[in-house]
């Protein structure tokens, strides 16, 4: 049986322990039981309440939405665990998670706290699927699990940094990354990514660049190489003439801006703004 689990984090209180002894506490597992082709069956959820602060910070909700009132009346870790041992059952599992924070978390909070869980066992094996992942597409950064499953063509479902739901969409992605047209729904998605924005000689069509300016910002992932339109012979941020766009850059999902110059002095083109 496989096992993808996910973990929020809240920060503890200085006051009460020492961060080089304790940093965080785990506050939400998520988890979702899937069958050999990682197809999700089905989810397990509980918050947990922290032990060393006994406010959930600002940042840490503002990133998960998870409230003070959520876990004022949930159970301990030691309690939590024991609910996911049993959800996880007696027949032993393989657990998968996104990166190895999650198990190091839960390593450390439990030999701070002196909790004796059966999911650190050493015949639990433990696998860190974003390696895993990274090695499937030959990428060299670390990718986060929205970014990932972008690049997969998938959209995630339910609330980011929600542990259930984070569970969820990993599972959905081992899913996909493990089935045998893999490979071909990856291109795919990558040539759906730069349908917006067409190799057209000399630039973008300015119907195409209006649809794209009215696109939310994001953070430039650095200089297009190749990245679907005709490179223009005129330094970024130069041209008075032009037209601002964004399109989705399909490295991270994120997006670049770029003008289309159309001052008669310079080569028509869009090029990309730093």
């Amino acid at each position: 049986m496989s096992i993808f689990i996910d973990l929020e984090m809240n920060t503890t209180d200085v006051r009460l322990v020492h961060k080089k002894d304790l940093r965080n506490e785990i506050m939400e597992i998520g988890a979702v039981r899937m069958d050999d082709a990682f197809h999700p069956l089905d989810r397990f959820r509980i918050f947990v309440r922290p032990q060393y602060n006994g406010v959930i910070e600002r940042k840490i909700y503002k990133l998960t939405g998870i409230s003070n009132g959520a876990v004022s009346d949930a159970v301990y870790l030691p309690e939590a665990l024991d609910a996911l041992e049993v959800w996880c059952g007696s027949d032993g599992c393989e657990i998968y998670a996104w990166s190895n924070s999650d198990l190091t978390q839960l390593r450390k909070e439990c030999g701070f706290k002196g909790i004796d869980s059966a999911l650190l066992d050493e015949m639990v094996q433990w696998h860190d699927f974003q390696e895993d992942f990274r090695q499937m597409l030959g990428e060299k950064n670390i990718l986060s699990l929205s970014n990932a499953m972008h690049r997969a063509g998938l959209e995630p479902e339910g609330c980011l940094h929600d542990a259930s739901w984070d569970a969820y969409n990993s599972a959905r992605l081992m899913e996909t990354a493990y089935s045998p047209n893999f490979a071909a729904d990856v291109e795919k998605a990558q040539a759906a990514c730069y349908q917006e924005a067409p190799k057209i000689q000399g630039g973008l069509p300015l119907d195409v660049m209006k649809k794209l300016a009215a696109r939310p910002p994001g953070r430039p992932p650095g200089p297009l190489v190749g990245g679907g339109w005709a490179a223009a012979e005129q330094p970024a941020g130069t041209c008075d003439g032009g037209v601002m766009g964004r399109s989705k850059d399909c490295d991270d999902g994120t997006f670049v801006e770029f003008v289309l110059c159309t001052d008669a002095d310079h080569l028509p083109g869009a090029f990309p703004r730093w």
